[in-house]
């Protein structure tokens, strides 16, 4: 049975980072963060899931995304309630690779990383999946790359 989980506290654990210090940390997570999304309490945002996959999930996405991001970019984590569902929207301004797009989420895609495994994201597709929810990605040159994830809300 799933519970409820309050999506705030993995987030509370990312810290800023030189993203330049990143280059070949495969077991570090970390992350700019600019957004205080902790300070009101009655804004909790809470999901039906699993704590450990929601944050092994979390940490696959913001770490692709930072490994994506521009130099100087940043990334923008966006909690959202609509309706019975929660919406977590993951975004960087770097594109996702044409040759890759149509099968981002599939096993073993990767693209422009030497200790890539390919999993990240086809983890935190089955992750979505197993805890009933959803998982997209949009990309562009122009725009950057967008993950959203949809939940069911505790």
């Amino acid at each position: 049975k799933l519970k409820p989980v309050d999506k705030l506290k993995p987030v509370d654990k990312l810290k800023p980072v030189d993203k330049s210090k990143m280059v070949d940390k495969t077991n570090s997570f970390s992350a700019d963060r600019t957004d205080d999304f902790s300070k009101d309490k009655s804004a909790a945002f809470f999901v039906q899931g699993e704590a450990l996959l929601c944050y092994s999930m979390l940490a696959n996405l913001v770490k692709n995304a930072i490994e994506a991001s521009p130099q100087s970019g940043k990334i923008d984590f966006v909690l959202e309630n609509h309706g019975e569902r929660a919406i977590i929207s993951i975004h960087n301004l770097g594109a996702v690779s044409p040759d890759i797009r149509d099968r981002f989420f599939n096993k073993y895609t990767t693209s422009g990383k030497r200790k890539g495994t390919g999993l990240g994201a086809y983890s935190a597709k089955l992750i979505a999946h197993t805890q009933n929810g959803e998982i997209r990605m949009k990309t562009s040159d122009e725009e950057g790359t967008s993950i959203i994830i949809c939940l069911n809300k505790a």
